[in-house]
């Protein structure tokens, strides 16, 4: 949601419209007091070993047809029987680790890949619950008719909005893991065996992220320059094995450079829901959540595996904002907060990376030409303000943190 620079142009999926929520707050909202934790420069842990995970195939999917059910809005599909494992009455979550979470809006046939890739995983130790936001016709008769008691449908009365979806999902999470997985990304057949390997190796961290593979809209592998930057000049993560990063040196490389990749990471669901999403963000509420944890002493683990594909196309909601150029007044906002965030921390390299910001600016300075082609002014001045104007110091003064 952060990328450095723009994709190419591959089919579109549709752009959420403005949600039917209450007004952005003007303010920063108030956030809960972060645990005591040391303060100073901050860490990389590596493990001693290489990863046994090889780069992952992509198995076919099978295919599933809809059913006219008249499954009513907000419903959640049924769970079928108790089955002779599991006594009756006991709720499905009681039994494994991972709620994969899938906030929907846009293409339906794009979802049904979506959804078909998780049905699909070698190891069972999942649930998947899809949260529609849309009206699209045919959605909830569609689930209705996989029949699949591992997969819980719920539509929304009315449209949240992205962010308002993405705290809805962790809402509904039950698991003491959980994955948000974009609507229009692919697990590959072992990604849940993957991420359950990497917490059994090094567990206990608050995010897990295994290696991506970008896609396109028809699900080719892509190769582009916010991917290139991701992986040679930002990334941290070592190539042939597991690490565990944290603390001032994990929060720097990402304010020079967001190499995650947040739809494929897997999150431990008690953070999720301690911290959420914060509601006035719309673009890059994922990193104000990372920065977040690692603030608390939260750390990352990543993983070299190959496992899930990521789409890339200019119908998401963040190309779509960059564009207009309002991508980047909110993440503006945001890294000046975070730049004040890391001073009181004392982390000093890392307010440096989010006042430089190097590559949001290169970003919002590629699209100046397109926007000004387009006959757009207004998208260019506020494109180039900000890949050239210096970040103010926000007013602290309503934090109530």
């Amino acid at each position: 949601m952060t990328d450095p620079a723009p994709s190419p142009a591959t089919p579109a999926t549709p752009a959420a419209p403005t949600p039917a929520t209450p007004a952005t707050p003007a303010s920063r909202p108030a956030r809960p007091a972060r645990p005591t934790r040391a303060t100073g420069p901050g860490r990389t842990v590596f493990s001693t070993g290489p990863s046994a995970l090889p780069v992952l195939p992509l198995l076919p999917y099978f295919a599933a047809g809809p059913t006219s059910t008249g499954l009513a809005s907000g419903a959640a599909l049924p769970t079928g029987p108790a089955s002779a494992s599991r006594p009756a009455g006991r709720p499905p979550a009681a039994r494994g680790t991972l709620d994969v979470m899938l906030p929907y809006y846009g293409d339906p046939g794009l979802m049904r890949q979506a959804v078909r890739s998780v049905l699909a995983q070698t190891d069972p130790d999942w649930r998947l619950t899809v949260v529609d936001d849309g009206t699209e016709p045919g959605v909830p008769e569609w689930f209705a008719g996989l029949g699949d008691p591992r997969v819980r449908y719920l539509r929304n009365p009315a449209n949240l909005g992205v962010t308002g979806n993405f705290n809805r999902c962790v809402e509904l999470a039950e698991h003491p893991y959980t994955v948000l997985m974009g609507c229009d990304d692919l697990m590959r057949p072992g990604y849940v065996a993957a991420l359950r390997a990497a917490r059994a190796s090094l567990p206990g961290a608050a995010m897990y992220q295994p290696g991506v593979r970008a896609v396109d809209g028809d699900g080719r592998p892509v190769r582009t320059v916010v991917d290139t930057a991701k992986r040679r000049l930002y990334s941290q993560a070592p190539a042939g094995y597991r690490a565990r990063l944290g603390g001032e040196r994990l929060a720097a490389s990402l304010l020079h450079g967001n190499w995650l990749y947040f739809p494929a990471m897997c999150w431990r669901t008690d953070v999720l829901k301690e911290v959420g999403f914060r509601p006035e963000l719309s673009v890059v509420q994922d990193l104000a959540l990372v920065a977040e944890l690692l603030l608390r002493g939260e750390e990352l683990v990543t993983d070299p595996a190959v496992c899930f594909d990521y789409r890339r196309h200019p119908g998401s909601e963040s190309s779509a904002q960059a564009a207009s150029g309002s991508r980047f007044a909110e993440t503006r906002g945001l890294l000046a907060e975070l730049a004040a965030d890391f001073d009181a921390a004392g982390w000093p390299r890392a307010a440096r990376a989010a006042r430089s910001h190097l590559s949001t600016r290169l970003h919002a300075l590629a699209m100046v030409p397109g926007a000004l082609r387009g006959r757009r002014p207004d998208d260019a001045r506020e494109l180039a303000a900000h890949a050239l104007s210096p970040l103010p110091r926000p007013d602290r003064g309503t934090d109530t943190r």
